[in-house]
């Protein structure tokens, strides 16, 4: 008669251990990979920065903008033209391209075209 009592017994420990191996494999894990880091940018918050001809240079900001500093000390921001590869950011008749053969910013119709190099 003992046997009888002990294969139930037997049983539900059997399946408790089941059942907390399932619920330790179910937990969620610490090894998670870490968020991929921020772009590197400069103490002015420029992701890139291109110095141009004539005195004039082109910051890359974050949030697909760029900001032009001419030397007369005006400041211009450029947006980003959506899906253009390589970029090419416009604005206040400024055009500014990045090329596999460098970098350059004109006027929007294309006269006084100032070379720039990555800084």
């Amino acid at each position: 008669m003992r046997h009888f009592i002990c294969l139930p017994l037997l049983a539900l420990l059997l399946l408790a251990g089941c059942n907390r191996n399932a619920a330790e494999s179910a937990a969620p894990t610490t090894d998670a990979p870490a968020p991929a880091a921020a772009p590197a940018r400069d103490a002015a918050g420029a992701l890139m920065r291109y110095a141009c001809d004539g005195d004039t240079e082109v910051a890359i900001l974050e949030g697909e903008r760029a900001r032009v500093f001419l030397p007369e000390g005006r400041n211009i921001t450029l947006s980003k033209v959506a899906g253009s590869q390589p970029p090419v950011f416009t604005g206040a008749d400024l055009y500014f391209a990045i090329g596999d053969n460098g970098a350059y910013l004109t006027q929007g119709d294309r006269t006084n075209e100032l070379t720039c190099r990555p800084q």
